[in-house]
């Protein structure tokens, strides 16, 4: 590898008290919370929209307790609610425990969350910037002085006096050199990315066409994401460039073999509406933070002093190895407590993580990255940094006890939330619905095999 140097005078725009990067369900929250509490806030967003996985990933799902996550996740789903864009799993059977804490809104239309999320930020004062990105961090010893930011106008240098990144995969705090873990311990491996894409039913037959150069698949068991039709890919680092680009080409061949699957095999009337604006990447970095969050802690429900948020998530461990399903975990876990030394960033000042990137363990991380505990985590992390700024303290210097009041007076609740659980109280999926979606999908198999026989035709 080789190296150029080279100067360029930058650009100084302007200095704010808080700047957070990333605006999906931890950056939102963290600068609303932020800019709230009266500090002059900046969120940056590299697409053109807001709301991170949500909606340029397609993930249109809470998997985690929606009861107890902060006021201002309260809020999004009541202005989602108030535009019909707000729904439940048509396939559960709800009962009267599930629904006291799983009201009918666990799933949303991504268009309207856009719209949800730009209106929150702008009616709450927050300076906007979109089709922009954090490119380099300038460091005064231990604290942020100055970050890099490239937009469509060019590059700029903007004073900050705290820092968030919610970016998910840490890329600011890596900018700053920041400690942080990635993958397996053994091998630095992972978990599987997918590029999620949406269907219609036209009501009529369809022609399958399978575009030269993917696979085709015949079977379930060809299939390379159990027991979701969903792509999959594994062994590539969403981190790096190439990499990340070589999981985006594989996944959308991937899109096109399935869809290919379904019109033959399951839905003959289907086609293929749309695909996710970027792959879903459920694991980059996990910076490392004074205080490591583990397996352990989140197995045995460990509450911590310094508690500001709570995880209730199953372990949704997906398979690092194989591309079927039988390496994954899915495991029920208690409700267990976050510590806000979670959110510090070890050796950096003036700096807080928020969302999937805070620090914690590969197994921890595969359950408080969902979208509602991120929420949690950004209204804290802002609610930090807006604290800090007023009573010109250090973060770790902050009144625990004081921010901790602030939380729960505004929805956050430390204890007594519910593990998030289907309503047979199971974590989903159970082994059993996977059995069942196999037996499913068997069938599908089956009869589209008979008919082709009888027909002498293509479904």
């Amino acid at each position: 590898m080789s190296f150029l140097e080279y100067n360029r005078r930058l650009r100084f725009s302007a200095s704010y008290d808080v700047i957070v990067a990333g605006g999906g369900f931890a950056g939102v929250p963290a600068a609303v919370a932020s800019a709230r509490k009266g500090a002059k806030t900046l969120l940056i967003e590299h697409y053109g929209f807001l709301g991170g996985t949500s909606t340029a990933g397609l993930v249109r799902g809470f998997w985690a307790t929606i009861d107890g996550v902060g006021n201002i996740f309260a809020e999004i789903l009541e202005d989602l609610r108030k535009l019909d864009a707000l729904f439940g799993w048509e396939e559960l059977e709800y009962d009267e425990e599930y629904l006291k804490y799983h009201p009918p809104g666990l799933r949303f239309d991504e268009e309207y969350l856009k719209y949800v999320l730009q209106d929150l930020v702008i009616r709450n004062g927050v300076e906007l910037r979109l089709h922009s990105r954090v490119i380099d961090v300038i460091m005064d010893g231990d604290k942020v002085q100055y970050l890099v930011v490239h937009g469509k106008s060019g590059t700029e240098a903007l004073g900050v006096e705290v820092v968030i990144d919610a970016t998910g995969d840490g890329d600011v705090a890596a900018l700053a050199g920041a400690e942080f873990k990635k993958g397996r311990e053994s091998d630095g491996r992972q978990l599987a990315m997918s590029l999620h894409f949406k269907t219609m039913d036209t009501k009529e037959n369809v022609r399958p066409v399978l575009p030269k150069g993917c696979a085709e698949y015949k079977s379930y068991d060809d299939l390379p994401f159990s027991p979701e039709l969903r792509p999959k890919v594994i062994g590539l680092d969403p981190t790096e460039t190439e990499d990340l680009t070589k999981a985006e080409i594989l996944a959308r061949k991937q899109v096109m073999s399935i869809v290919h699957y379904i019109q033959t095999r399951v839905h003959p009337t289907y086609k293929l509406v749309s695909t996710a604006t970027q792959i879903g990447v459920r694991e980059g970095r996990r910076i490392i933070g004074d205080y490591v969050l583990t397996e352990e802690d989140v197995f045995m429900g460990r509450e911590f002093p310094d508690v500001i948020a709570v995880g209730t998530s199953q372990i949704d461990f997906h398979d690092i190895d194989n591309y079927g399903d039988r390496g994954s975990r899915r495991e029920k876990v208690p409700s267990y407590q976050i510590p806000y030394r979670c959110l510090l960033v070890k050796g950096i000042r003036n700096m807080l993580t928020a969302g999937k990137c805070i620090s914690g363990d590969q197994v921890a991380q595969s359950s408080y990255r969902m979208i509602p505990t991120c929420a949690a985590l950004g209204q804290a992390a802002g609610t930090a940094a807006a604290l800090a700024v007023e009573h010109k303290v250090g973060l770790r210097d902050l009144d625990i006890e004081k921010l901790q009041d602030i939380l729960r007076k505004e929805g956050m609740k430390f204890s007594g939330v519910p593990p998030f659980s289907t309503p047979s109280g199971e974590a989903y999926p159970t082994t059993l619905d996977i059995q069942k979606a196999r037996e499913r999908l068997a069938e599908f198999d089956r009869l589209a095999t008979r008919k082709t026989k009888e027909k002498k035709a293509p479904i």
